[in-house]
């Protein structure tokens, strides 16, 4: 269940109302829109709502508002109720309990998925005993006897009971019992996986297999062969709620912030190859882009408290 004030969620949704009826959306804010839509139960609920009460069935959200419409959705806050309760009459008779109650449940995707929301990390005891630690917006289906398969996100498994292969669009990964390894599937599909103890055989779909042990990181993508060496001692910073930069791109540490925050985060191409170094808070995404701001020459825009810009100053 969302943990946010339903009025906050009736604002955001109202703003992402308004931007995907704009006609200024761009394919990064549509992935943004879906990330939030997703990450919370709440959300999808009280949008699916405001769709319903504008009578559209289909593809809720994606078709034009009426001018006057996308303008009262940008008002204020207050004005943003009244635009919801007058025109949409979404939440009309629906008390914020009923609504709450909808959500209980509705954390996982399909049965038996675990699945973390937008700034969110949870550890769980699967059957045999290992722990299974996922980061924010991580989706894992378990698949009996022995296989997780990886959908997004990442993750720290500690293997204490039989053996487990974790399966991802890339390769196959099993660890013996004993071992403890970290996994993240960044957006654009590569795979990078970290041994902490034992080792790990790695199978690709292109046929190759390796050996990954202790203090070794593989780095996997789509039509290449796979890069093997040092781990990264960053790589387990978001256990902490850190991350941790060393001569990195901005774009990556965007990247990393976006899983922890709701609403859109763009950076220009030209910004995210500013390299940085330092150690960021991943719970409290504002913080670490003030730090940011202070360390690289960028400038930040904001319209709201869903949209922010970086730009070169």
């Amino acid at each position: 269940m969302s943990e946010q004030p339903m009025a906050q969620v009736i604002d955001e949704a109202a703003q992402w109302m308004a931007l995907l009826h704009s006609g200024h959306l761009s394919e990064e804010d549509a992935a943004a829109f879906q990330r939030w839509h997703d990450g919370d139960a709440m959300h999808a609920q009280v949008f699916r709502r405001m769709s319903q009460g504008l009578g559209e069935a289909k593809r809720p959200g994606l078709q034009r508002l009426p001018e006057e419409q996308v303008i009262a959705a940008l008002q204020l806050p207050s004005g943003r109720r009244r635009f919801l309760r007058n025109s949409l009459g979404a939440l009309g008779g629906l008390g914020v309990t009923a609504l709450a109650a909808k959500t209980v449940g509705e954390r996982i995707w399909a049965p038996g998925d675990l699945q973390t929301l937008t700034a969110e990390r949870r550890s769980f005891v699967l059957d045999g005993g290992s722990r299974l630690t996922l980061d924010a917006q991580t989706r894992v289906s378990p698949r009996p006897p022995s296989t997780l398969y990886v959908h997004q996100g990442a993750l720290q498994l500690e293997c204490s009971g039989p053996s487990l292969t974790l399966e991802t669009a890339l390769a196959d990964i099993e660890v013996k019992q004993g071992g403890t390894l970290l996994l993240a599937q960044r957006f654009d599909g590569e795979v990078r996986l970290t041994v902490l103890a034992r080792q790990s055989v790695v199978r690709t779909r292109q046929g190759d297999a390796l050996r990954v042990r202790a203090g070794q990181q593989a780095r996997l993508i789509a039509g290449q062969a796979p890069w093997l060496g040092r781990a990264d001692p960053a790589a387990s910073a978001w256990l902490s709620g850190l991350y941790e930069a060393r001569e990195s791109t901005l774009g990556e540490v965007v990247e990393a912030l976006r899983a922890y925050r709701h609403g859109v985060l763009r950076v220009t191409p030209e910004a995210a190859k500013l390299k940085i170094s330092g150690l960021f808070p991943l719970d409290d995404s504002a913080r670490a882009l003030r730090l940011i701001a202070a360390a690289l020459p960028i400038r930040l825009a904001s319209v709201g408290a869903l949209w922010v810009s970086i730009d070169l100053a």
